[in-house]
């Protein structure tokens, strides 16, 4: 068991440090991205395709939705209905009969 924990403790410090890591070359990352979608505005390539070695960059924009919440759906809710109760009601099913799980895991905190 003793060194279960040993072992587990050493992987949670690797993966905190390559985690870091991670972050930083994500930062990186999205300063090139910047810099190159700069460029690309300035000179009008928004529909461009680059060939690089054996890779094609191809510049588009996607649409991302914003997650849905309870503030979100009580305000469409209004936009549909006129009964405030109704609405609560609505909003009181939606939390007590959503999807939940017990997950078990190991929380590592300071003290």
């Amino acid at each position: 068991m003793e060194n279960n924990i040993k072992n587990w403790l050493l992987l949670d410090n690797k993966i905190k440090e390559l985690n870091q890591k991670i972050n930083e070359l994500r930062e990186k990352k999205n300063s090139y991205k910047n810099d190159i979608y700069q460029h690309i505005s300035n000179n009008n390539l928004n529909n461009a395709t680059i060939k690089i070695g054996n890779d094609y960059l191809k510049f588009v924009e996607t649409k991302q939705n914003t997650p849905i919440s309870y503030k979100f759906l009580i305000e469409a809710l209004k936009n549909c209905l006129t009964n405030e109760t109704d609405i609560e009601n609505i909003i009181n099913y939606i939390k007590t009969n959503r999807e939940s799980k017990i997950i078990n895991d190991i929380k590592r905190f300071n003290k």
